[in-house]
């Protein structure tokens, strides 16, 4: 008996560019990928920012389940843009208490430069009113920490498995401020 798979891509051939970044004071490298559908229509694509975009086999895990999910209609296409950490201990931690450091502090400065990514991808792509951000470890806790202190710059936060075991419960009293103000709780 023979026996034959076929990968069956939704997307384009990946396309890198380059923004500038005040976090580093240079341009850095993002990978984004486009529906291979979106050449030939005028549809505007939602468009997910995945953290960690250095790693390869996030890359490819989150390409096969947008495959996967494309290809049975359980998500929509939709443009992903990989979003490569360079010093991933300052990038994706907060400051503490106000104060920066070599190692941590830079994840305000690092949501400017998702924003200003964003600024491009709007710019020069269809896009739907719709983002989504995945972080998983760290990049977990920098979409939960933009969830609480910048909820609106996304549509959708997909936190997988974040490091909250981060200057004595940071995270946590985050989150239950957040939504406490929210949902106006006592």
């Amino acid at each position: 008996m023979n026996l034959s798979a076929q990968v069956v891509t939704k997307y384009e051939s990946p396309k890198d560019i380059y923004i500038k970044t005040k976090i580093v004071d240079q341009s850095r490298k993002v990978r984004i990928y486009i529906p291979k559908e979106y050449t030939n229509s005028r549809v505007s694509y939602p468009v997910i920012y995945i953290l960690d975009g250095q790693r390869s086999e996030l890359e490819a895990f989150v390409l096969a389940s947008s495959n996967f999910m494309m290809n049975f209609n359980t998500m929509p296409p939709s443009i992903l843009v990989f979003v490569p950490q360079l010093h991933r201990g300052y990038e994706l931690n907060p400051p503490i208490i106000g104060k920066k450091s070599n190692e941590i502090g830079g994840a305000d400065d690092f949501i400017d430069f998702l924003k200003s990514t964003m600024t491009y991808i709007s710019k020069n792509y269809r896009v739907a009113p719709f983002r989504t951000i995945i972080g998983h470890s760290l990049g977990g806790s920098l979409a939960t920490y933009g969830l609480t202190k910048y909820p609106d710059l996304f549509s959708a936060y997909l936190i997988i498995s974040p490091n909250f075991n981060f200057f004595e419960g940071f995270y946590v009293k985050a989150v239950k401020k957040s939504y406490k103000r929210q949902y106006r709780l006592a």
